[in-house]
């Protein structure tokens, strides 16, 4: 059961005024790119938007209020009465692998040229990356190239 919903027949207008039609997909792919949310560059992996921006006068006031909004706004897991159950254990496995891999490897795209196929089945996610994987401190070679 994949996370998209269907836009109903008749159509919808969004408070923007733009109008979304009659069967139209709606996937938190779409949600999570809310430029009016995440900022003008929601498109960009920028993991640093996350942290307190000091520097630019920030407030912990002010910071806490956006990780509400954004908290709020987040619909990767779904919401409500119906939000995953199991979605803290999903961000702790996806929290400690990453840091592990990133940890104890050297990840280095192995086609920088290629274009990614993105899919979504369940979730929206990329297909065919190509990276190589060496441990820190020692060279990648061409028969350890792996494709996640």
């Amino acid at each position: 059961m994949p996370l998209e919903r269907y836009v109903p027949a008749e159509g919808f207008t969004l408070p923007s005024g733009d109008f979304v039609p009659g069967g139209a997909a709606v996937n938190p792919f779409i949600s999570n790119r809310n430029k009016s949310v995440w900022g003008s560059d929601a498109e960009e992996f920028r993991p640093e938007r996350w942290l307190q921006d000091v520097k630019g006068g920030e407030t912990d006031e002010g910071y806490k209020k956006r990780m509400q909004t954004w908290n709020a706004c987040d619909l990767s897991f779904g919401a409500g009465s119906r939000i995953c159950l199991g979605r803290h254990f999903a961000l702790l496995e996806i929290y400690k692998s990453v840091a592990t891999i990133l940890n104890k490897y050297d990840v280095k795209l192995a086609n920088k040229e290629k274009v990614w196929e993105t899919v979504n089945s369940w979730f929206w996610r990329q297909k065919g990356v190509e990276v190589w994987l060496s441990l820190r401190g020692e060279e990648a070679s061409e028969e350890r190239c792996e494709e996640v």
